[in-house]
């Protein structure tokens, strides 16, 4: 079983990074001491290790406390490396901004930095002919940056000469806060004659704190641009001996995201333009297949063939279709 816990701060205000440098400084210099006093009440002598075997109990308690200091220094230069910025105008300097098509207007308020901090667990397990992994994560965003509509003289967008509304007027603000839960498992099962069965499914569920507005009140409703539950599985033959070395056929599969954020609603890779209405992103499942042919010992043939069903989907978040029915081969030789 394995676990980690880790802190990721997209960007941590400087008065904030400061206090928590004083503290593990501090932290550091307390340690020592107490650390030092503790290293003389416990009765340890590496000289006596082959001697005497209760010095082994004592060892690992001992070189725990002198460890103890060293872990603060550590998060004390960590902090200051895991910090970076996520300036509040980097989407307009980019040219990426979520609200295109449209016009962003300047903000009327001051917006603040976004952070993120983030733990997240784990653990593998494995028997006999079943091996499989979980992984929990939770995230907190505090002052995320949003994008709302705004009404410019009486309009809430610029209008084409018909009287049609052409690009809609959207400005950025800073919401309170924001959470997110992730979920991340995987199997594998090995059966008879290098055949395996895997799968794996990821979830996550956000929801964000918004600011009262002339939309409506304060509110808490979905984050936006979260994916639906979506996985993968397939059915897997190896034979790294034989001809036929590798066979696989595979699936990729999404749910429909029903739980869609009023800024998705203006999110042109979300709620396509030709979309009169909008309330999901459709779900899809896409077949492939996979093989190898072994041609020598240094040779293989390799022939893939993508979505099987020629089926038409489209990732949450992606305004692309995704592609249709494909074809590929292959020729890899290793010298």
């Amino acid at each position: 079983m394995l676990g980690r816990m880790s802190c990721h701060p997209f960007h941590a205000p400087v008065p904030t990074l400061r206090r928590a440098l004083a503290w593990l400084c501090a932290a550091f210099g307390i340690a020592t001491v107490v650390c030092f006093w503790l290293m003389q009440q416990i009765p340890f002598d590496p000289f006596n290790l082959l001697t005497d075997p209760t010095q082994w109990i004592s060892m690992p308690l001992y070189y725990a406390v002198l460890a103890l200091p060293f872990y603060f220094a550590g998060l004390a230069l960590a902090a200051g490396f895991m910090t970076s910025s996520r300036p509040p105008n980097l989407d307009d300097y980019a040219r990426l901004d979520v609200g295109r098509p449209g016009l962003l207007l300047p903000t009327q308020e001051t917006l603040r930095s976004e952070s993120a901090y983030s733990a997240e667990g784990s653990f593998r397990v494995a028997y006999q002919r079943v091996e499989g992994s979980a992984t929990y994560a939770f995230t907190y965003l505090d002052s995320p940056l949003a994008v709302v509509p705004v009404v410019l003289s009486g309009q809430p967008c610029r209008l084409a000469p018909d009287g049609s509304c052409i690009d809609r007027f959207l400005t950025r603000r800073s919401e309170p806060n924001a959470v997110l839960h992730s979920v991340e498992a995987s199997a594998r099962v090995y059966l008879l004659a290098g055949i395996s069965i895997l799968g794996a499914v990821n979830y996550t569920h956000g929801t964000v704190n918004r600011q009262a507005d002339p939309q409506g009140p304060a509110r808490t409703e979905p984050l936006w641009r979260v994916p639906p539950l979506y996985g993968l599985g397939a059915i897997q033959l190896r034979r790294p001996r034989s001809v036929l070395s590798f066979l696989e056929v595979g699936l990729r599969w999404a749910a429909p995201q029903t739980r869609l954020s009023s800024q998705d609603l203006y999110d042109s890779t979300i709620c396509l333009p030709t979309q009169r209405v909008c309330t999901e992103t459709p779900g899809y499942l896409v077949i492939s297949g996979r093989t190898s042919l072994r041609v020598s010992r240094r040779m293989y043939l390799t022939a893939t063939l993508e979505n099987v069903s020629n089926a038409t989907y489209r990732l949450h978040g992606s305004g692309i279709v995704g592609p249709g029915l494909g074809a590929n081969v292959s020729f890899e030789g290793n010298y």
